[in-house]
């Protein structure tokens, strides 16, 4: 059965279950399969293509491969900043193109704040600092170890002037690494809610980012060629058309199920339906409508909501509103 993601608003949340998904399984409907692993072992060409590509079903008889198989292609409206540094990045372009390449501090799951890189922390009594203990044995893709250095360094950018954000410019006064896998962090008065901004959600300033290589490299090249400690490689970039990712063989959360995973860039929501028919992607977002008609010819919904409130009182930004 062909499969289909219907996205709300959390383009997040579809990401992230393509980069951690267990490996689907590969039953046979007449001479082709449900699920796209299996149908090629080559990259596919950007899926920007009218012609459909070739694939070579997948039979009952035929074994399942050890490790990361097969293609997924995915159809996305837009790349949001379409950056590769994170600090530039907001929270779509941090779940669109880079949530597979990098690692977050904190994870946000059920509402909840989760562990990730950072597998304990805890404030102090005082509340002006937090300390946080980096879980031992994570690798970026060059085979470093990802240590507290590496964390430092990127809280250090997350608060310089040059990120886009400022809620860890303003919450962070500094950092300290007080051995290999704890770094301390010293607050701008009590901030009990500081690992919130560090987690994938919105303001999203939470991506771990290799010291060593930057720093010997420089950002213009890291930018060219970004480098973290997520599940897959970026092996090909074509600004504004698509983007492809490698799977890793070994990954300290989970190995994808996919080898490939290409990411397109199609505005229109009725190409993208018209190209998921003609089997040139294999999952995108629609409306709610489309959903409904698509399910109608076979093909699988998954709506993915979410939901995020905010408060904006933009008038206290205006020296005219002081004292009101």
């Amino acid at each position: 059965m062909k499969r289909l993601a219907t996205s709300i608003a959390a383009l997040v949340v579809i990401l992230f279950t393509l980069a951690q998904c267990a490996k689907p399984a590969t039953t046979t409907t007449g001479t082709t399969t449900s699920t796209r692993p299996g149908t090629s072992t080559s990259a596919p060409p950007p899926v920007t293509s009218t012609a459909k590509p070739a694939s070579t079903p997948v039979t009952s008889k035929q074994s399942t491969p050890a490790g990361p198989y097969g293609d997924l292609r995915y159809a996305v409206a837009s790349f949001s900043m379409e950056t590769w540094d994170p600090i530039k990045a907001d929270g779509p372009n941090d779940s669109i193109l880079l949530n597979q390449v990098y690692d977050w501090f904190f994870r946000m799951e059920a509402g909840k704040l989760a562990p990730s890189v950072i597998e304990k922390w805890d404030i102090a009594p005082d509340g002006l600092s937090w300390t946080f203990r980096v879980h031992q044995g994570i690798k970026f893709s060059d085979g470093t170890d990802l240590t507290a250095k590496d964390v430092k360094f990127s809280i250090d950018r997350y608060i310089s002037k040059d990120a886009l954000y400022a809620n860890m410019r303003n919450a962070a006064d500094r950092s300290e690494v007080v051995d290999n896998y704890t770094v301390r962090v010293y607050t701008k008065g009590s901030q009990p809610f500081l690992p919130f901004y560090m987690t994938d959600i919105t303001p999203a300033q939470g991506i771990v980012t290799p010291a060593d290589y930057i720093t010997k490299n420089g950002v213009e090249y890291f930018m060219k060629n970004p480098m973290g400690s997520g599940p897959w490689k970026l092996t090909r970039y074509l600004p504004g058309d698509s983007v492809q990712y490698t799977a890793k063989d070994s990954n300290w959360r989970k190995v994808p199920a996919f080898k490939t995973l290409t990411i397109s860039l199609v505005p229109e929501p009725a190409t993208q339906v018209a190209m998921l028919k003609s089997g040139d992607i294999d999952v995108t977002g629609v409306s709610l409508e489309d959903a409904v008609n698509l399910e109608k010819l076979g093909y699988s919904a998954y709506p993915m909501v979410a939901g995020q409130s905010r408060l904006q009182f933009h008038g206290t930004l205006d020296p005219r509103a002081k004292g009101l």
